[in-house]
């Protein structure tokens, strides 16, 4: 029998916990380095002790981000609690300034830090060396005010990319092809540790996907190290650019197969596909062409300087020139309860990371994932196609 010893992510948490070593199936009372909350879970403020106060200021990251400009006065309203939070316990804060993981990992979180969070795209940074702890609105309201939370200690699964992407392809159709190698269920509620050689770009993308299919964080790792309850070999080289079938991210395929739908809707930004090099790849394809006349295109970026970027770049003159849409720098289109949302039985091809039933608009609408490449091709001509 193999002797046990920690994996990277649970020395992390084990180091947190104030023990030597932790196990799966474990219960650890752990201090996250950073808790980030945003407009999307604004229940926190119904487990949050007032009289206590915020565990560490300096520490804590509120992020208006979903919905925003407000589009009712009933979100205004929640906007108002939250602002009036912020101010009054004087932590950071952010509203229009983009997505907040975005913020938080460009601003706040440093290697080996572990971050609380509420929102599955969070995992974004483990691109970042983070572990990302995924928690209830009511479990970060208490955290916010305790400064430290309760979970069992997970399973760890290690996944090694060999090869090497095809021209043209990005973290999004590996994210895509990884799903649809493994199945569902297979990462469910576990830490997955990635190696391989990938750009940073595309490790933030396949972080935020992963944690999408079930898993409960998302990070690469320099090496594999420790014990992992399973190892896999995924191939990234041979396979075409990939688009997910109906509301389903475990089942995908080419972009280069005949597009069995016309789409209403087009979204590129939020914090999967809204980085200066995504909306550069966009404003290649677009640029000196005009999206389908009917077809509504939405694009923002992911944080404000990455706004200021594109306008400096020309990039936005493309866009709008195009007929694009621009949103406010933040989630945008890929997870709306305000704008750019899609009606009942129509179909969003996205460039973000959700595509639950209703993520995006109606309950019956239908939302298909795939990159920034293939989202702006399909912009032009309405139908899935590859550039």
């Amino acid at each position: 029998m193999h002797e046990y010893s920690m994996p990277y992510s649970l020395e992390l948490l084990a180091a947190a916990s104030g023990v030597d070593v932790i196990r799966p199936g474990d219960f650890v009372t752990f201090k996250p380095n950073f808790c980030v909350v945003t407009d999307a879970e604004p229940e926190f403020l119904d487990s949050y002790d007032a009289k206590k106060g915020v565990f560490d200021a300096g520490h804590i990251l509120l992020a208006i981000d979903h919905q925003t400009p407000a589009s009712t006065a009933a979100i205004s309203a929640v906007h108002t609690k939250l602002i009036q939070f912020a101010r009054e316990n004087k932590i950071h804060f952010t509203q229009s300034g983009g997505v907040g993981y975005i913020v938080a990992m460009n601003d706040y979180v440093k290697e080996g830090s572990i971050v609380a969070a509420c929102g599955k795209p969070a995992s974004i940074m483990g691109s970042a060396k983070a572990v990302v702890v995924h928690c209830t609105p009511e479990e970060m309201g208490r955290l916010l005010s305790d400064g430290e939370i309760q979970m069992m200690v997970p399973s760890v699964v290690h996944i090694t990319l060999v090869g090497q992407m095809s021209v043209g392809l990005d973290g999004k159709d590996v994210a895509l092809h990884i799903l649809r190698a493994l199945g569902e269920g297979a990462l469910d509620n576990c830490i997955v540790e990635f190696t391989g050689a990938i750009s940073e770009r595309d490790q933030r993308i396949i972080c935020g996907m992963i944690s999408e299919a079930g898993a409960i964080s998302a990070m690469f790792v320099d090496a594999p190290s420790g014990s992992y309850v399973k190892n896999y070999e995924i191939n990234i080289s041979g396979f075409d650019s990939l688009v997910s079938l109906d509301n389903n991210i475990f089942q995908s395929k080419s972009a280069f197969a005949p597009s069995l739908f016309c789409a209403q809707a087009v979204f590129i930004g939020g914090c999967m596909s809204g980085q200066i090099e995504d909306l550069r790849i966009a404003a290649e394809i677009l640029k000196g062409r005009h999206v389908l006349r009917g077809l509504r295109v939405f694009i923002s970026a992911a944080d404000r300087d990455t706004y200021i970027k594109a306008v400096d770049e020309g990039l936005v003159s493309i866009f709008i020139e195009s007929g694009c849409a621009m949103l406010p720098a933040g989630c945008g289109g890929c997870h709306t309860k305000a704008y750019a949302r899609v009606g009942a039985e129509e179909n969003l091809v996205t460039a973000g990371g959700y595509c639950y039933k209703g993520c995006c608009g109606h309950p019956s609408s239908h939302v298909y994932i795939t990159s920034v490449r293939t989202a702006a091709a399909t912009a032009l001509s309405g139908h899935v196609a590859a550039f």
